[in-house]
């Protein structure tokens, strides 16, 4: 499990649509997020999600809490 993982899914999802309306069609919170990467072969943990989001400067993975609309780090 890797934080670079959670970077590498944040930056394919806007090179590959299909993921992202998967992303956008099952996502509640981080924890969906987690479970679509995962399917997708992405392997990063809940933890590793939240961690990314509270970095400051990391304006990709704020983005991808909003695409849960706003649901913080709830799980």
């Amino acid at each position: 499990m890797s934080r670079a993982e959670v970077e590498r899914f944040v930056k394919n999802l806007a090179k590959e649509g299909s993921l992202l309306e998967n992303l956008k069609q099952s996502a509640t919170g981080l924890a969906p997020i987690v479970a679509v990467g995962k399917s997708h072969g992405y392997d990063f943990t809940l933890d590793e999600v939240r961690s990314r989001i509270r970095v400051p400067g990391r304006h990709e993975l704020m983005q991808l809490d909003a695409i849960v609309g706003g649901k913080g780090c709830s799980a």
